[in-house]
């Protein structure tokens, strides 16, 4: 029997697994704003480390790489770059949101949908700061 992906429905992945593959991104990036070769080029790399380190099957990791260049993506709207700029739950609030949101591999996530997820640690985290 073989497994595929179904690229008009990519499936749900813990939010765990995005956030050891961003951090696996991340930690290849020296610069904030790296140009598109370099950046594709820390996706390859990335992409062969967590396959090889992966313990799970095939589409669990096919899903995780997907939604990973997915979040690459909607990190470079503008609206998305402001709210990283401001806090790190931020950025945990949109790997937790990238990883049960839905996900067409042609259209890419909803950036609203995203941003808002991402909001809505930022309103909190203003209101119990003024509130201690």
């Amino acid at each position: 029997m073989s497994q595929f992906v179904d690229q008009s429905d990519i499936p749900f992945v813990s939010a765990a697994d995005l956030r050891v593959t961003y951090k696996m991104l991340m930690a290849r990036l020296d610069a904030d704003e790296p140009d598109a070769e370099t950046l594709d080029q820390a996706l390859r790399e990335t992409e062969q480390d967590y396959w090889q380190a992966a313990q799970s099957d095939v589409c669990h990791k096919s899903a995780v790489i997907i939604r990973l260049r997915a979040v690459v993506e909607v990190c470079q709207s503008r609206r998305i770059k402001v709210l990283l700029s401001q806090h790190q739950p931020v950025l945990d609030a949109i790997l937790a949101a990238a990883a049960s949101e839905r996900l067409n591999a042609i259209r890419g996530f909803n950036p609203l949908r995203l941003s808002w997820a991402a909001g809505q640690v930022n309103v909190q985290q203003q209101f119990y700061s003024k509130a201690a």
